[in-house]
């Protein structure tokens, strides 16, 4: 059988398919492909996308969150218990849910000038699936402060929850 490699763009995306020339179903394989690039055009968040905020930012943001409300939100995709034993301070918890998107943009999290994702580390896996999740949502003001619990503990500042008061 007769193969081909074709590459055209889609949505200003390549797109690759080998097709075979003598086969009956080449039309619908082109179609196929065409249908399925446009359903997923658009709609992928790579680590490439996500913009940082390193520490000293964070708490610049922090200090003038308490003179300006809505400056700053910080999220802490993290579990429930490491959420409560320690957290930056003023910290939201929020679980990662798939039915996020469908959900749409929260009019309480978009009211806030910055949202902040952050885990324990720049290994977090929690934090930087949230903040893609967040980006993939809507909400165009979300960065991740990749450091995490372990870079702002680090630099001395405070912390809340259990392990705060030991």
């Amino acid at each position: 059988m007769d193969r081909e490699v074709r590459r055209w763009s889609h949505a200003g995306r390549p797109v690759e398919y080998a097709s075979c020339m003598n086969h009956p179903c080449k039309a619908a394989s082109s179609v196929l492909v065409v249908l399925m690039s446009s359903v997923f055009a658009g709609c992928e968040i790579s680590d490439k996308d996500i913009k940082y905020v390193g520490v000293s930012e964070v708490r610049q943001l922090q200090v003038r969150a308490e003179r300006e409300p809505k400056t700053l939100l910080l999220v802490d995709p993290r579990s429930p218990a490491a959420y409560a034993r320690e957290r930056l301070p003023g910290a939201m918890h929020m679980e990662f849910r798939s039915d996020m998107k469908d959900r749409g943009v929260d009019p309480r999290l978009s009211a806030h000038r910055n949202i902040v994702v952050y885990g324990d580390n720049p290994g977090s896996a929690a934090a930087r699936g949230m903040t893609k999740r967040l980006m993939l949502v809507g909400y165009d003001n979300v960065r991740l402060f990749a450091g995490g619990v372990e870079e702002w503990k680090s630099m001395r500042y405070p912390v809340e929850g259990d392990a705060a008061s030991e």
